[in-house]
Formats: C-alpha cells, sequence, structure tokens
C-alpha cells in the first residue's frame, strides 16, 4: 500500500557547495543534540544512512533538515521492511531534527524552491529568458533561494507597466507611489543619487522580485485548465488598466504636481534670482491681465501693474514688496529694492517692458 511505504535518510558523506565541513560538523551536532564527534562519521566521504525508517513525509523533513545544516543528503525508498544496514548511524536520532525542520519556502515546495517546469507554468510568456534568470536566484542545494543584481530593460524603462504586466501588483504600487513621493515631497530639485538610485534598483532587482513572486504562485499552477489560472502568465488587460491609469493620474494631478515642482525650483534659488523671476512673472500677468479692446497705453498699464502687485501681494525675492513705476521712457518699470529694503539705492533691481515698441 502507498502509505505503508518506507523511506531511509542517506548523507553522501560530503557537505554542499560553499560549506566548511567544521561549520557542517557543529550544525549536526546541534540539530541531534549529540556530541560533536558521534555526527563525525557522517562526513567522512561515504554513504551514511540513518537506521531508522521514514514514512515519506517524515523522510523529507529529517532531509530537510539535513541539508539545511550544510550536508549533502537524499531520501531513498525502502522495497520492503529490511533490517537496517551495517553501517547505519543507530546512535543518531531525528527527535530533535523535526523542530529544526525547515519551514516552506517560498513557492510553497516542501523544503525548497519550485521545480522549473511549475515556474515557467506562471511566466508562461518568454520563458526561454526568466529561465536563464531564476537559475541565478537559485542556491546549490535548492533548499532557498538567494538574492543576486541582474539587469532587467524593460523594467528600466518602464517598471509600472511592465510589473502590471507580469501581473505584480504590490512592486507595481510600491514603484508608482514611490515616484509619485519623490515628486511630491522634493520635486525636481531632489539630489542627482536619489533620482538615479530610485532609476537603477528597480531594474537591478525586477528578475528577482519576478522570481519570488513565481515562486509563491507554482505550486498552484498545473497544465490544465483551472479556477486560478487567470493568476499566471501576463496580463494584457492590467498593462491597458495601468495606461489608463496613469492617463488619469496626469490629468488630476499633473498640475498639482507641476506647481509643486516649480515652487521647489523656486526655493532653490538665490533672492536676487528669485527677484528676476518674480519681476518678469509680473510684468507677463500685466500683459495678459489688461482686458481685450481696452487702449493700451501707458496710465493704463500703470494701473494694471499696480493692481496686479496689490491683488496677487507680489513680493521680491527678500518678501519685500515691489513697486510699479513709469522710467523716463515710457516704459513700465517693475522694481525691487534688493537686499537692503530700501528703494533708489544702488543695490535696487528693475525690470521693464516695452509694450509699444518704442
Amino acid at each position: 500500500m502507498p502509505g505503508e511505504e518506507k523511506y531511509l535518510v542517506v548523507l553522501s558523506g560530503r557537505v554542499l557547495p560553499e560549506r566548511a565541513r567544521e561549520e557542517v560538523l557543529d550544525n549536526l551536532a546541534e540539530l541531534f543534540h549529540v556530541p560533536r564527534e558521534k555526527v563525525e562519521p557522517l562526513l567522512r566521504g561515504r554513504r551514511a544512512p540513518l537506521a531508522k525508517q521514514y514514512d515519506r513525509a517524515r523522510a523529507e523533513e529529517v532531509r530537510d533538515a539535513i541539508r539545511e545544516a550544510g550536508a549533502q543528503c537524499e531520501i531513498e525508498e525502502v522495497a520492503e521492511e529490511v533490517a537496517p544496514e551495517a553501517d547505519a548511524h543507530e546512535h543518531i536520532h531525528d527527535e530533535h531534527a523535526r523542530e529544526s525542520a525547515p519551514k516552506q519556502k517560498p513557492g510553497g515546495a516542501r523544503g525548497g524552491i519550485p521545480d522549473e517546469v511549475a515556474l515557467m507554468r506562471v511566466v508562461a510568456v518568454n520563458t526561454d529568458y526568466y529561465r536563464k534568470q531564476f537559475a541565478k536566484f537559485v542556491a546549490a542545494d535548492r533548499m532557498r533561494a538567494k538574492f543576486a543584481l541582474t539587469w532587467h530593460w524593460p523594467a528600466f524603462f518602464a517598471f509600472f507597466f511592465w510589473a502590471v504586466y507580469r501581473r505584480m501588483w504590490l512592486p507595481a504600487a510600491v514603484n508608482l507611489a514611490g515616484g509619485l513621493a519623490l515628486l511630491h515631497f522634493a520635486g525636481w530639485a531632489h539630489p542627482l543619487w536619489m533620482s538615479l538610485a530610485w532609476a537603477f534598483v528597480w531594474p537591478l532587482c525586477a528578475n528577482y522580485l519576478y522570481f519570488r513572486h513565481a515562486c509563491a504562485l507554482a505550486p498552484n499552477a498545473t497544465g490544465e485548465k483551472s479556477g486560478g489560472e487567470h493568476r499566471f502568465g501576463v496580463s494584457r488587460l492590467g498593462l491597458l488598466g495601468g495606461v489608463l491609469f496613469l492617463f488619469f493620474l496626469s490629468f488630476t494631478l499633473g498640475e498639482r504636481i507641476g506647481l509643486q515642482s516649480a515652487l521647489h525650483k523656486y526655493e532653490a534659488l538665490d533672492p536676487q534670482a528669485r527677484t528676476a523671476l518674480v519681476l518678469r512673472g509680473t510684468l507677463f500677468m500685466v500683459l495678459t491681465k489688461t482686458p481685450r479692446g481696452e487702449a493700451l497705453d501707458s496710465a493704463a498699464l500703470l494701473g494694471a501693474a499696480r493692481r496686479v502687485i496689490e491683488e496677487r501681494n507680489v513680493r521680491d525675492g527678500w518678501d519685500n514688496e515691489i513697486e510699479a513705476r513709469m522710467d523716463a521712457d515710457g516704459r513700465i518699470a517693475l522694481v525691487s529694492a534688493g537686499a537692503d529694503g530700501y528703494f533708489d539705492t544702488e543695490d535696487d533691481i528693475t525690470h521693464s517692458a516695452d509694450f509699444f515698441g518704442k
């Protein structure tokens, strides 16, 4: 009967790649709660089965715990009940291995990374590329994922669109929210390193994020039609929705973000540069505020300039008032008192406009 099948847990006598033998011996001694000399025979380069036979689930738990400790280990089915092998290690007991057995790994596969077939069923599109990329994130023992930086061009140019296309809703939301936060709190005047970090972190981590996403879905991926099939592969509808959503944001938030950006740029200027910008902008408003059909004589423009200054409470870069005057040539002039705050001194800043081409 299948429920009566028994399995042996067999160590190969070697440690896993990139693991030190001394460290693995300490781990095994701690795992089985025995002195270190008791586990040394398990790592002498030859086959070392444990004496006890287990059902499959328990055998996998013990195997996984031993692999986690750093030793190469497999399980072997026992065709029928047999006596323990002569070199079986009867002094090693598994009672303490249960609590140390690794928990369910990303992807839900017992004791390790989901198999490649299941991962590629989740990917569905462009599997050759992602098969090569995913291989970089699997540890040698296939028991755990390992992080590695890789490059992903679509994620560099448009991470948000790529993420929604791949059904990675949470990374897409984080990417979009983070980008909007940068614009809102720092505008376009934030340090260059901040822009570069945000631009490069996503393409460098995109393949790994997608690998973890695929691992989470792989246990439910089947080759047949199923109720959860919509969770796998790509989503063209999601991509279209992402495009429409960004268009909506551009219309609803674009003006606000633009104003915030302009404000940050303005505040980054020195007072003299801010004053020059204010004076030029005020002259432009004077022209736009003059009613159409009204005669554009100097007196009317001077009155319009003074109304704009009063209604808008226009102030220079030092937060002082500005004045509208008529210069000797009949041009409208806007004057800032400068850093000293007094008009008609050497540091006054003046901008004038010849509206009549004189």
